[in-house]
């Protein structure tokens, strides 16, 4: 598996577990999935604290576009793993702009059909490409 996919993963597990209230600290979820997954590959350990810092910095700013492109659904009534899988790639998208937003949609959806139910990656997809037409189109306007 690739370093930056890796990464994801273990920050969905770490968000996973800081959103249902096993643990208090964010940073202390990831490092125990880091270590419970014998991590040593310095890439992906530098990507998931990366992931960690843009997530932790602006986690009030992920859930307000969360909750903005998401028609119809609170943020509460979404699925666990669904909005943290959102707020991973939304994180990137807004935040890592190295990152190319059709690269984290796709590992978004990726991920959402391998952790998540049969149905959450068409969902995952149509709130991250409401994010990403809108990204676009302030980009155009500023060119």
């Amino acid at each position: 598996m690739k370093p930056r996919r890796k990464a994801r993963e273990l920050m969905l597990k770490a968000l996973y577990q800081y959103d249902i209230g096993k643990n208090e600290n964010l940073e202390e979820c990831l490092k125990e999935m880091l270590a419970l997954h014998r991590i040593k590959n310095e890439e992906t350990k530098n990507y998931a604290f990366r992931l960690l810092e843009n997530i932790k910095n602006n986690f009030d700013k992920i859930n307000e576009t969360i909750k903005k492109y998401s028609l119809n659904w609170r943020l509460e009534r979404m699925a666990v793993l669904d909005r943290n899988i959102l707020r991973i790639a939304i994180a990137e998208m807004l935040f890592m702009p190295d990152i190319p937003e059709k690269v984290s949609i796709n590992e978004a959806v990726e991920i959402s059909k391998k952790y998540s139910t049969e149905d959450s990656y068409s969902f995952v997809n149509g709130i991250l490409h409401r994010v990403y037409v809108t990204l676009q189109k302030k980009e155009n306007e500023q060119a």
